[in-house]
């Protein structure tokens, strides 16, 4: 009866051992080799009056941070910033899935131009063509 509650206690220290080191949550951040492809200003294909775009990001290696130009004060102001849940290297570039308190969204690289990430509001890549968002694409002059 003793080595039996020994082993049940046993069993039930590495259960709750394996539980806590799999529930912890993930820190991701963007490679090294993804930082130095996303390095600079990426400005939005939405434009505002002049002829600005109507934002741009800069990635750091854990968020993506946003500026929003302000027309009144005719000027980029910061916005928000969208953790980076991870990056990873696509055929043309790189995939980049990112969360922030409105859900979740990604970046791909465009297949026609190095140059452009196509915004989706998905995580699914099966569900991309009915989550593209044009005006949330960036390029990068």
């Amino acid at each position: 009866m003793k080595k039996r509650s020994v082993l049940i206690a046993i069993c039930l220290i590495m259960v709750f051992t394996v539980m806590t080191v799999y529930s912890k949550p993930v820190d991701a951040a963007a490679s090294n080799k993804a930082l130095k492809y996303l390095k600079g200003k990426w400005y939005s294909v939405g434009m505002v009056e002049g002829g600005k775009p109507r934002s741009y990001t800069k990635f750091t290696k854990k968020y993506a941070k946003t500026y929003v130009y302000n027309s009144v004060k005719k000027k980029y102001e910061y916005c928000g910033k969208s953790k980076i849940v991870s990056t990873k290297k696509a055929k043309n570039g790189y995939l980049i899935k990112l969360k922030n308190k409105n859900g979740k969204f990604c970046y791909r690289t465009s297949p026609d131009n190095k140059k452009v990430l196509n915004c989706y509001s998905t995580w699914n890549t099966k569900d991309f063509p009915n989550y593209y968002s044009g005006t949330s694409s960036l390029f990068k002059e």
